[in-house]
């Protein structure tokens, strides 16, 4: 919540409070999507499902996109199509299968942290590709994140450790 917080969030610009809103949103959704996956069991393959999974996402994106940007300007090229085209079929499909592995073959405390390590990279890659400058608030998530995903990986390596 250090990330997200209302201090340091600009209440009159509503192109970030819809930012915001869609973070908070998506990292609910994302924590069920764990949940259910680790406590309902399907007769279905991930492979089966997948499919499904995304064109629901799609349509999805699709409305909200019509009613958030209904003129959009988009210079198509070869390579935003390709580009497009690799984002959504390989980049989209691998992320989701990973992470749907992922999530049944760990507690879902250690899973949910170690994806944290996207927006660490993210905001290490920010910082120093984009010389971005960082405020108090995102050094102190960044370093939260940091120490809660060290103690993950600590208390899991200790349970795995033999007693001696």
């Amino acid at each position: 919540m250090v990330l997200f917080n209302p201090l340091d969030i600009n209440w009159h610009d509503h192109n970030q409070l819809m930012g915001s809103a869609a973070l908070l949103l998506s990292s609910i959704l994302w924590a069920l999507a764990i949940l259910h996956v680790r406590f309902t069991a399907s007769k279905s393959s991930i492979r089966e499902l997948m499919p499904w999974h995304l064109l629901v996402g799609t349509i999805i994106i699709a409305i909200s996109a019509l009613f958030l940007e209904p003129h959009p300007i988009i210079h198509w090229t070869a390579f935003s199509i390709g580009l497009t085209l690799y984002i959504g079929i390989v980049a989209t499909a691998l992320a989701f299968w990973g992470a749907v592995e992922i999530s049944q073959r760990f507690p879902a405390i250690t899973t949910s942290l170690a994806l944290t390590g996207v927006p660490i990279i993210g905001i290490i890659c920010s910082l120093f590709l984009l010389g971005e400058k960082p405020s108090l608030f995102v050094l102190i998530s960044l370093s939260m994140l940091i120490i809660g995903l060290i103690c993950v990986i600590v208390g899991d390596y200790q349970e795995k450790k033999p007693n001696t």
